[in-house]
């Protein structure tokens, strides 16, 4: 090597002016010198040789390559001379050997040119996708996963679970990143909401990964909120099948060290969790979780994990990646939008980056029109949100607001708007979360109002509408609301409301949709530009807004009083101790005054206010207490499935009308072995707070009546708790109360004493009742049943319990019992059954009366006794609807005797003959029962008939009998009919214990009002009952056969099908060997009352299998 070879090294890449300084070009060598008299040893005349020999391939590649070089800059041209300069070591060689070193040039030069066309279709192909990358040595990208398995071999499986899945072809994303993870490659990718990102990293992690191995966990996929996590690890599942995987989430963090601790079998390979959760086990001493192994960590939604403060992950995401510390260990980043810090920490942190955009930076998907609206302060929203629901909403529908307290003020002013609606947000517990996400998934929600939580990476299928009832306070946070709707090639719609206090960030949001191609006016674009300071204190801070909630000022400031008022009562029983006599006079007189409703106003009634303020008086002077204690709300349930009774006659081969007049009965409701007593009251239960708005926390008192056992120590009210523990709230009085059909009963009087009393915390009661009647085979089978009942007790309530107007009876008698804790069927002595029950009623009314001729004077137009005329409604615990036909008949035979008034449709005379029985003798007369049954037939057909609906369509339901009557009268008898009125009610169970209490309603029936709430929330039981699904007797007689031979075994798994049960039901999954039992809830759909046309399409065969 000479020294003018040495100095073309050194100097190569520096720009020289040969034009400028040619002679010393030519001095160096850089250049050549011209020699036009060369022939065709030069290189000019060889040029003109080539070009002239038009058939020789080598001179086709050299005119080909003089075409492309035309396109080429100058620069480049001599550049590719200078390399060509630096290839030949010899002048000499160069003339003596033109033609050898001229054909291997000409190689070199059409290879490459090749190589060029190649790259440049590339290139082509990336700019009709929009896949903007940087990095070097970047593969092709792949236009069909078949190419996977010809190019990457990639596993056939694992590609027929690509298409199994609907992927025709791959996204602009997965085009991309899939061949560089494949290849090991670190990368930041950012393609909009929608695209796939998911499956772009899956895929190649799978792919890595082989198969299973017994190491711990290879790959980690990281999400910020526990609903992306879940859905990311549901779609691994699905693109793994078959292929023995075992993907894991912590979803109990508390079970973790057990399942994924050193002591474990350690097979588990892949990992999809949230930040919190996976440091919370990396940091435990010794860690619960081994990164050892990992050989994949995904990002998902990067950019937000990157954010700092509350709402960011960053100092979480450093103890991961320390933790991972494998050789071998790759990392990659995906998000839908992009942020400056992390592609510089990216820079930094990983080998060799590559880095993936699909579209531009920060863009809307060109898939969703979007919609500014202006609406002029914060009440204009409603106004707004109304008017398009008005104009007809196609759901699904996400509605974004800034914090969780606007989130629930919107719930409750459209609950009640006649569309499906709820709300999602971090205080709500991981099972309602995770509930309402399937309810919004399966159609049975169709607005969702969510925070920010929902913004990221949830993907729901078909979301239509996007609504920004309050303005997002970035770009970024824009991006990925309206990025929920738009989604894998359907079109959506996107509205956002804002204010003039939205104004600073308008402008930026207006230009994100214009590079989406959607119109905005002018005047949005030439807004004054908002500065970096600006910006921050918008996204660090949310912006003061006007309440949303239209509830009148008086009512909430109302409202703040009283939780003002029991705050500090708390704070003083905290403090002072219980024996001081000064602190329960205080505590008293402060916790009985609280008039605050949580559903409603006062309605001030009046009955219990005087028995109030006397009882009052009596504790240390305490003026008031807790107003209008009562039923605010009511939830009814019953199984998906029933008997008609008509087939049942003809199949036990009883007298036609013998269950259907005879009893009184059309169809009877049961259960197979996917329910128990634990799924009808987890079912009932989580349907009320759901439909109430109800937060777990509010509830301070549940109480269980029920008569079905399943365990002998633990209670069903233990089992419930699993509703409440995740919200925090365990400090929950009351248990389950135990008396045949009594126990509701019970139950609801333990909870109105409690709101009563001074142990009162100011939240709500629970009452819950639910039975499952079963009998062995013969005629008592027709009068079985089963159901659930669930009412939320509190004070202003539109079904006020009257205080102390109350009859009991209490009595021992075996006329029902169940000595045989191995069977549900009870033994039965039928004829003492009914004397009891009628003997127990005249008691009861006679006890009644008297208490309320003892208490007051006032109260009714007839002050001498009350009678059935001072009762508008007559409710009874229903075993079966002819016998409550019969009990109001006794009812008005006691007022005969009594006050020998008649005013019925028979002649006096006839009744006469009667004046003088008494009532013992007559319990087996049955020209007694005759006559008073036609005598009272149209005060019963007005006052209690229209209670028996569910009675009669769904059979004994045992204890929450009575309030399934009750519940009846409200479903069909309009607020206004009921508004003011009074029902009596006796409840009975045997063995035995009764009472007879009354129920007043409210006045107040207004739209809006508890008592039309109350009314509204059971309308739709009438089409629940129409949408069950009827069964053979002989399918039914096979159910009851299967479930006698399986009671209370263990290591059990039903065999009934889930998938006929109503949406929203809990049932029963497994018992385990230790007598423990699973339940799962069936996710709701569009309307909850109806099951979808696929069920009812189904054959009868299927609902119960064939090898029961």
């Amino acid at each position: 090597m000479d020294a003018y070879d040495v100095f073309r090294k050194l100097t190569r890449g520096i720009k020289f002016d040969t034009n400028k300084f040619h002679e010393d070009a030519v001095r160096f060598q850089l250049i050549r010198p011209k020699k036009p008299e060369e022939t065709s040893l030069g290189r000019a005349s060889a040029k003109e040789s080539t070009e002239k020999d038009s058939t020789d391939p080598d001179a086709d590649a050299d005119t080909d390559a003089d075409a492309l070089k035309k396109k080429t800059a100058k620069r480049k041209r001599d550049e590719n001379d200078n390399d060509d300069d630096e290839d030949e070591d010899d002048e000499h060689t160069e003339r003596t050997e033109p033609a050898k070193i001229k054909i291997k040039s000409k190689k070199e030069k059409s290879a490459k040119l090749i190589a060029d066309l190649k790259q440049e279709d590339i290139n082509h192909f990336r700019n009709e996708n929009r896949i903007y990358v940087s990095g070097s040595d970047i593969p092709k990208p792949i236009e069909t996963f078949h190419e996977l398995q010809n190019d990457y071999k990639v596993n056939p499986i694992l590609i027929n679970n690509i298409k199994s899945l609907g992927y025709a072809k791959p996204t602009p994303i997965q085009m991309q990143a899939i061949p560089l993870m494949i290849q090991r490659r670190e990368l930041l990718g950012c393609a909009p909401t929608g695209s796939g990102k998911t499956a772009a990293f899956l895929i190649p992690i799978l792919h890595h990964l082989k198969g299973p191995r017994k190491c711990g966990f290879r790959a980690v996929v990281v999400s910020p909120t526990r609903e992306l996590a879940k859905q990311t690890y549901q779609e691994c599942n699905r693109l793994s099948q078959g292929l023995g995987f075992r993907t894991h989430i912590i979803d109990k963090p508390a079970k973790a060290a057990e399942k994924f601790g050193p002591k474990s079998s350690q097979k588990f390979d892949i990992l999809v969790t949230t930040p919190n959760r996976l440091v919370y086990l990396i940091q435990q001493d010794p860690a619960i979780i081994s990164m050892n192994n990992v050989e994949w960590l995904v990002v998902d939604e990067s950019d937000k994990l990157f954010e700092t403060g509350e709402t960011g992950f960053r100092d979480q995401l450093a103890v991961i990646f320390n933790a991972c510390d494998s050789p071998d260990m790759r990392h990659a980043m995906f998000s839908a939008t992009f942020a400056f810090d992390v592609e510089e920490w990216c820079k930094v942190n990983f080998d060799n980056m590559v880095n993936v955009c699909i579209g531009l930076r920060n863009s809307a998907a060109d898939l969703v029109d979007q919609e500014l609206i202006f609406v002029g302060n914060e009440g204009g929203k409603l106004i707004a949100f109304r008017d398009i629901i008005k104009k007809g909403l196609k759901p699904p529908v996400l509605v974004f607001v800034q914090s969780k307290e606007r989130a629930q003020e919107l719930y409750r002013e459209l609950v009640y708007d006649g569309i499906n609606v709820d709300i999602i947000h971090s205080d709500r517990t991981q099972l309602q979360r995770e509930n309402v996400v399937k309810c919004f998934r399966s159609g049975a929600i169709w607005v969702l109002i969510c925070t920010e939580l929902m913004g990221r990476g949830m993907d729901f299928k078909g979301v239509n509408l996007v609504i920004n009832y309050d303005f997002p306070p970035s770009i970024i946070s824009y991006i990925h609301r309206i990025g929920r709707t738009g989604r894998a090639g359907r079109s959506g719609k996107a509205i956002t409301f804002f204010t003039c206090d939205d104004v600073t960030n308008l402008r930026s949001i207006a230009q994100v949709m214009v590079s989406s191609g959607c119109q905005v006016p002018e005047y949005m674009l030439q807004l004054k530009k908002p500065t970096k300071k600006e910006k921050k204190k918008i996204a660090r801070s949310e912006v003061k807004r006007e309440g949303i909630s239209t509830t009148p000022l008086y009512d909430i400031e109302k409202e703040k009083k009283r939780k003002k008022m029991i705050a500090k009562s708390k704070k003083k029983e905290e403090e002072s101790s219980l024996k001081s006599s000064p602190f329960l006079i205080e505590h008293n007189s402060i916790t009985n005054c609280i008039h605050g409703t949580f559903r409603g106003t006062d309605q001030g009634q009046g009955q219990g206010q005087g028995q109030g303020q006397g009882q009052g008086q009596a504790q240390g002077g305490a003026q008031c207490w807790p107003q209008d204690v009562g039923i605010i709300a009511m939830e009814v349930y019953f199984p998906a499935q029933y008997v008609d009774q008509s087939e049942l006659e003809k199949f036990d081969q009883v007298s036609e009308g013998k269950y259907t007049i005879g009893l009184g009965q059309s169809k009877m409701s049961f259960c197979t072995d996917r329910e128990n007593i634990h799924s009808i009251c987890l079912t009932v239960v989580h349907a009320l707070l759901e439909r109430t708005g109800t937060d777990p926390t509010e509830i301070g008192r549940l109480e269980v009546g029920t008569e079905t056992i399943l365990d002998k120590s633990k209670s069903v009210k233990s089992v419930l708790m699993q509703l409440f523990e995740q919200s925090g709230n365990t400090e929950i009085e009351g248990i389950d109360t135990i008396n045949a059909c009594y126990g509701a009963t019970s139950a609801l009087f333990n909870a109105v004493q409690w709101i009563e009393s001074s142990a009162w915390d100011g939240r709500y009661a629970l009452v819950v009742a639910g039975d499952i009647a079963v009998y062995s085979k013969g005629n008592a089978r027709s009068t079985g049943g089963a159901g659930a009942v669930a009412m939320l007790i509190g004070s202003s309530a539109p079904l006020i319990l009257e205080r102390g107007f109350r009859g009991t009876h209490m009595q021992h008698v075996y006329d029902f019992y169940k000595p045989n804790l191995e069977s549900d069927y009870p033994i039965v002595d039928g004829k003492l059954s009914i004397r009891c029950y009628l003997a127990t009623l005249d008691k009861c009314y006679e006890r009644f009366k008297r208490k309320v001729q003892s208490q007051t004077s006032k109260v009714f137009d007839d002050a001498s006794t009350f009678t059935l005329q001072n009762a508008d409604a007559v409710l009874f615990h229903s075993p079966y609807c002819k016998l409550v036909q019969k009990s109001f008949a006794r009812l008005a035979f006691n007022d005969f005797l009594s006050t020998g008034i008649c005013d019925g449709d028979l002649n006096d005379l006839r009744l006469a003959e009667f004046r003088n029985l008494k009532l013992q003798d007559t319990y087996d007369n049955r020209d007694v029962e005759k006559a008073f049954c036609e005598y009272s037939a149209k005060s019963f057909e007005a006052k209690t008939l229209p209670s028996l609906s569910l009675a009669k369509q769904v059979g004994n339901m045992y204890t929450p009998s009575l309030y399934g009557c009750l519940a009846s009268l409200l479903y069909t008898k309009s607020p206004l009919e009921l508004a003011g009125k009074r029902i009596l009610l006796f409840s009975y169970g045997s063995g035995l214990a009764a009472s007879m209490f009354s129920i007043t309603v409210s006045n107040d029936c207004t739209l809006g009002s508890p008592l039309q709430k109350l009314c509204c929330s059971l309308e739709n039981v009438s089409s629940r009952l129409e949408s069950r699904i009827k069964v053979s007797p002989d399918q039914f007689t096979t159910v009851l056969e299967a479930q006698e031979e399986n009671h209370n075994k263990a290591s059990y798994v039903p065999t009934g099908n889930a998938e006929l049960l109503f949406p929203g039901t809990w049932y029963l999954t497994s018992i385990d060997g230790m007598y423990r039992r699973a339940y799962e809830q069936k996710p709701l759909k569009a309307d909850d009352s109806l099951i979808n046309s696929k069920m009812k399409s189904l054959l009868k065969d299927e609902i119960f299998p064939k090898d029961q």
